[in-house]
């Protein structure tokens, strides 16, 4: 049932960039305390996206400025995600995780929450995860990318 869930997202798909932070380059090797630089990995694969810049759009005005925020989610399939995603990482699956980042069509999402997103005909298995997506002009992701 994941091949079938694999060739839809895959047909609609766009090609995104997947970034995860490293957590052991930064880590000093030789204090072992944390790094000033952050560290991402990144990983080029399919996702479904369902995302329109009017829609789910907040804006607020302050002294400061004016900030506007969108929401969107995306999609990728099981297959995509375990052959083209992050490696296992001390013998356990790496799973879609709040604090990553996407970048889709020149936009950076922070990836807000990630979680298997569906079941095919009421059975067990999952078939991909489901990834709700926070775009911020205030607090840019692309600022911790550079």
């Amino acid at each position: 049932m994941r091949f079938l869930e694999a060739e839809r997202i895959y047909l609609t798909a766009q090609e995104c960039v997947y970034y995860t932070l490293s957590k052991g380059r930064n880590v000093d090797p030789l204090y072992n305390e944390p790094d000033p630089d952050w560290y991402y990995d990144e990983f080029p694969m399919k996702f479904a996206i369902t995302f329109q810049e009017m829609d789910n759009k907040e804006v607020s005005v302050r002294d400061e400025g004016e900030a506007i925020e969108r929401d969107g989610e995306c999609f990728v399939s099981y297959n995509e995600w375990f052959t083209a995603g992050p490696p296992m990482m001390y013998g356990v699956e790496r799973l879609p995780a709040a604090g990553d980042v996407i970048a889709i069509m020149n936009h950076f999402f922070d990836v807000v929450k990630g979680s298997k997103g569906g079941n095919e005909i009421d059975q067990v298995p999952t078939v991909g995860f489901k990834l709700l997506l926070r775009a911020r002009e205030k607090f840019e992701a692309q600022r911790r990318m550079d």
